[in-house]
């Protein structure tokens, strides 16, 4: 690639060159990319796309006009599974779409794999709610919410530092802003909070037998 950058493109006015995964590359090929881009061609353009920018060197990204896409809001990818659904002439019920979009994690593709899935098994029938949690294998969500519901009216100052750091989590995640690193960080603070939760269990059944 560095040997073809050095040549003008024959038709068009730019050379694009797309990495995807970046982050993936070796110590040596990052090396090698680094040269190019420290002089780039006026007629050579790269776009470097990765999932894990934490893993892409600083000396690569000091010389990258960055910009960090949101995922898809839920609701946004909703819509656009009950228009598909729609114009495919399949029954998608509304909390079915989205439970969906939910499992998608923000990514359009993965939804419409899962809508693929659910057809296969319920093909002619109504995708509701109840089918599409039977296909994915998922947990209704009303569990952990009265999970939450019960964390937080518990009222224990031990937990209360646990509970406003996973809203505030939360929220930042529900506007799309998750990563890796993000997700790890709920995951943790839901593991505090479960602990939490587990120590006044046991406190409260202590107080019980006594």
């Amino acid at each position: 690639m560095r040997d073809e950058t050095a040549y003008t493109p024959s038709a068009c006015k730019y050379k694009v060159y797309i990495i995807d995964e970046v982050h993936m590359l070796s110590t040596a090929a990052f090396n090698a990319l680094l040269k190019t881009l420290e002089e780039p061609p006026a007629h050579v353009i790269f776009i470097l796309a990765t999932t894990e920018i934490q893993k892409v060197p600083a000396t690569i990204l000091s010389r990258c006009q960055r910009f960090s896409f949101k995922r898809i809001l839920p609701h946004d990818m909703e819509q656009q599974l009950l228009r598909v659904a729609q114009a495919e002439a399949i029954d998608l019920t509304s909390d079915g779409a989205e439970l969906l979009a939910r499992m998608a994690n923000g990514a359009l593709r993965d939804a419409l794999s899962l809508l693929d899935q659910c057809i296969a098994f319920y093909l002619g029938q109504a995708l509701t709610y109840d089918k599409a949690l039977e296909v994915l294998g998922a947990v209704d969500t009303a569990v952990y919410s009265r999970m939450f519901r019960y964390v937080a009216d518990l009222g224990k100052s031990c937990c209360d530092s646990y509970v406003i750091g996973l809203a505030s989590a939360m929220r930042r995640y529900s506007d799309g802003m998750g990563s890796e690193e993000h997700n790890a960080q709920i995951l943790e603070m839901v593991r505090r909070t479960n602990a939490q939760v587990l120590t006044i269990l046991n406190e409260r059944m202590e107080e019980t037998r006594a």
